[in-house]
């Protein structure tokens, strides 16, 4: 698990929501 997945998979559902 990475820290930048993570702060991808969070830019994305920002982005989404």
């Amino acid at each position: 698990m990475r820290v930048s997945d993570l702060l991808q998979d969070l830019e994305v559902w920002i982005k989404s929501s």
